[in-house]
């Protein structure tokens, strides 16, 4: 009778759950209508701007839902669904028309001196100053042109350590006057590469302004007393703090993780932290907030405070400690929903986080719209409702762990399984370790480091040589943390690289292995079904008509340098060179910059992994100058490499013994190139080595530009000619040496400088089309005035990476396709 009445029991609560598990929709209105928020977004940037249209259904469905939910009491979440779907749609359309600029176009490359207010923190960064105006006006001589108050990003170039430091006093909403060069924020012009200008859109940013010495602005009026002044001054105090206890790169980590200044981080240690999955450890993020709210209410509490004063406390606590990091999406995302969980201790009702997350959802959005296309705000709420949602029911199927490390281990599964499609399409790379080292850095991070660290830093104004003590100790750790992330970063074949899926793709990921997922979880369901399912939409993933494509040649814009990635149709990848933007010695060191540009690392790297590109089979070295190689260093770190040709010279500069001394460390085998040979990578496609001599060009002598390798590319009768940085002597001689077929793509060499291309050269190779890879506004000429005329004048067809960004060539069997990334431009050429 008991065990009877015990099973009544049970049966009658298993009931009830499904009941209201089958009615989640009606009780979570919030999440429904924070989820149709973010799809009503995604529907009006995919239309465009119909704001009246949205608002009139948004109106429609939100009215005649009511009347039916009043008549019928049904049918709720449908038309929550569709009112904030439309609703949300009039709302970006309605903000998205409002961000223009009003500044006219006609200052683009203008002189003019602008006058305004600074709203952000201004960044030194070596010797740059970087900070964004609110525009009063701009002047030139007589023309004075409105403001309207639009947001420009300002740029002034300090020339002094002196300078750096008056700069670093400068404060936020003081009002200033200062000339610069206005300019549009610049394109992306690799694939692959940043979009520099679409990123600055979504902050409604359309200008830039660029200056030259802190002795040019003048200071209009000193920045009144405002609390984020104060939130400013506090973090550079606590910056400050920081430095006096950890020496670098260990404070500049803990200047991230603590106060969101993640431009303070190590450049090294920020690469071996994303490629290992754990850039959430770089910095203040959510989870960092969720455990430090959690941390401070139970230490409240155990020194007495009541529940409901504890939570008053954190509440307090919780936007002071958002805005003094940053208030990132993550940090506002968590902010919210711990501040609304507090609320619910203080009032004692029941709270929900997943209603919390729709909540914070929605704030969000309707603050910021164009937050929902960054990665961060992608990831931080999708994996936030994941853990929310799977975590608990995913760790009850791991009877075969043990108990404590059910749940870590489920949360981590679901977060990787949710994260995959995200990482790949924004990162374009994923990293298998990320599991096992999220498991062992995160608990570390998280629970040690963290609230260790801002103990330490609190304790060190009131006892600094018992926190320096402390502080060396931990330092200690952190570094010997950072080895073991470092030691796992070089384990290459654990992150392979990856295309961006189609949208299509992303979609039938996560509704495919959802429902894996489901079946697992509900034992004797069709889980075989379910998982084949989910590898289908795996190997449904290709590009339609790649298997027609012979080669695929990319000149990518690496300003004043040569950098080509060939593909074959076999999936052999060819590296021509690897360098731009000459770096000179600056024995300065207030003038280096913590995050400066590098070849390798910002578009050589970020290219090869959107092509899905895992090694290098060849990479040529045409000749060691700077502009060839100096972005080869941070690529072969990266990704293996098979084989080296070179010329016979010796390393002439550090940069190139650097490049060979890693490569040797590798123990990647170097070649001499083979000159009058053809070395044959696959079957129809090869190179022949035409240039230099090894005898006439080898040894220690001093290497010059006429050393370049000089390489004829075949590819099933199409012929692309690689000429280094040869000049017209060295060309003269080649067309003695040799019989040459006709080119179809010369890349012109030296960059397009005076010296070489003559008109002889031109008449015998007659090139289809001549590539010019120069960096804008270089200081050398390049590409000469008469050189561009030689070209046009034999109606060869030009092509400028200092113009159109990185140009691309795909060599199929009906024809030739063209495509530059900077204008759009695609031609189709079929061949004879």
């Amino acid at each position: 009778m008991k065990i009877g009445g015990q099973k009544e029991i049970v049966g009658k609560c298993r009931k009830e759950w499904k009941r209201k598990k089958g009615r989640w929709a009606l009780q979570r209105p919030f999440v429904v209508a924070g989820i149709a928020w973010g799809a009503g977004i995604l529907l009006a940037d995919r239309m465009g701007n119909h704001a009246a249209l949205f608002l009139g259904l948004a109106v429609s469905f939100l009215l005649s839902g009511v009347c039916y939910d009043y008549l019928f009491r049904k049918g709720r979440p449908v038309w929550i669904f569709l009112s904030a779907l439309f609703l949300a749609a009039a709302h970006f359309s309605w903000v998205d028309g409002q961000n223009r600029s009003q500044i006219p176009s006609t200052v683009e490359g203008e002189e003019m001196t602008v006058a305004g207010t600074i709203i952000s923190s201004p960044v030194v960064d070596g010797d740059v100053l970087r900070f964004d105006l609110k525009l009063d006006r701009l002047q030139q001589k007589d023309r004075v042109i409105n403001g309207n108050r639009e947001k420009i990003r300002v740029f002034l170039s300090l020339q002094s350590k002196e300078e750096a430091e008056k700069a670093g006093q400068l404060r936020r909403y003081s009002r200033i006057r200062l000339p610069v060069r206005m300019e549009k924020p610049s394109q992306r012009s690799n694939p692959g590469g940043m979009d520099y200008r679409a990123y600055l859109f979504r902050q409604k940013i359309h200008w830039t302004g660029k200056g030259k010495g802190l002795h040019s602005l003048v200071m209009l009026k000193e920045a009144p007393p405002h609390p984020v002044g104060w939130v400013d001054a506090w973090r550079k105090k606590l910056a400050g703090q920081l430095e006096k206890l950890y020496d670098e790169p260990v404070s500049g980590y803990l200047r991230g993780l603590l106060l969101g200044e993640r431009l303070e981080v190590d450049p090294d240690w920020e690469r071996q932290y994303t490629r290992l999955g754990l850039v959430h450890l770089l910095s203040i993020s959510g989870l960092h907030v969720t455990v430090l709210t959690g941390i401070v209410y139970y230490i409240l509490k155990w020194i007495g405070l009541t529940r409901e004063k504890a939570a008053w406390v954190v509440l307090g606590l919780l936007p002071v400690y958002a805005v003094l990091t940053g208030l990132g999406a993550p940090v506002a995302r968590a902010a919210v929903m711990a501040g609304l969980t507090m609320v619910a201790l203080i009032f004692r009702k029941p709270g929900d986080s997943l209603s919390f997350w729709g909540i914070a959802l929605l704030l969000l959005l309707v603050w910021d719209p164009y937050q929902l296309f960054e990665a961060g705000f992608q990831l931080s709420f999708l994996l936030t409702a994941g853990l929310i949602v799977w975590t608990e029911p995913v760790s009850g199927q791991l009877t075969w762990l043990p108990s404590p490390l059910r749940y870590p281990v489920a949360g981590n599964l679901v977060a990787e399984w949710l994260s995959f499609p995200l990482v790949i399409d924004h990162f374009h790379e994923y990293s298998f370790m990320s599991l096992p080292a999220n498991l062992l850095f995160a608990p570390i991070v998280s629970f040690v480091v963290l609230p260790v660290s801002l103990l330490l830093l609190g304790l060190s104004w009131i006892w600094e040589s018992g926190s320096m003590g402390a502080a060396n100790v931990m330092e200690t750790g952190i570094r010997m943390m950072q080895g073991g992330m470092e030691w796992l970063s070089t384990w290459k074949a654990f992150c392979p690289a990856f295309p961006s899926p189609p949208e299509w793709w992303i979609l039938l990921y996560y509704l495919s292995s959802a429902m894996a997922l489901w079946s697992w979880l509900r034992r004797g369901k069709p889980v075989f079904l379910a998982a084949s399912v989910a590898a289908l939409s795996l190997l449904l993933w290709a590009e339609p008509g790649k298997e027609d494509v012979l080669a695929r040649l990319a000149f990518l814009d690496v300003g004043q340098g040569d950098a080509t990635v060939i593909e074959t149709a076999n999936g052999q990848t060819v590296l021509v060179d690897g360098g731009g933007h000459v770096r000179y010695d600056n024995h300065e060191a207030w003038r280096r910059r913590k995050h400066p540009f590098r070849v390798g690392e910002d578009v050589i790297v970020p290219y090869l992994k959107s092509q899905g590109i895992q090694k290098i089979d060849w990479l040529i070295l045409t000749h060691g100058d700077q502009d060839h190689i100096n972005g080869l260093l941070d690529v072969i770190r990266r990704f293996p490499v098979q084989k080296v040709v070179r010329n016979a010279r010796l390393p002439a500069n550090e940069e190139e013994r650097q490049l060979m001394t890693e490569l040797h460390r590798q123990k990647v085998p170097v070649y001499v190139s083979p000159v009058g040979r053809t070395l044959e990578i696959e079957r129809g496609t090869g190179f022949a080595f035409l240039h230099p001599d090894p005898v006439r060009h080898g040894g220690k002598g001093e290497a010059t530009n006429e050393d370049s390798v000089v390489c004829l590319f075949s590819v099933h009768g199409i012929n692309v000619l690689f000429p280094g940085d040869i000049g017209t002597e060295t060309e003269k001689r080649l067309l003695q040496r040799w019989r040459w077929p006709a080119v179809d793509i010369l890349k012109v060499a030296h960059h397009g400088s005076g010296s070489s291309t003559h008109e002889i050269w031109l008449d015998v190779l007659k090139p289809k089309h001549a590539v010019i890879s120069a960096g804008r506004y270089n200081t050398y000429g390049h590409p000469a005035p008469e050189v561009i005329s030689r070209l046009e004048k034999r109606g060869i067809s030009i092509w400028r990476t200092d113009q159109q960004g990185a140009v691309i060539f795909e060599i199929g069997k009906k024809g030739m396709t063209v495509s530059s990334v900077r204008d759009a431009t695609r031609k189709m050429f079929h061949l004879k």
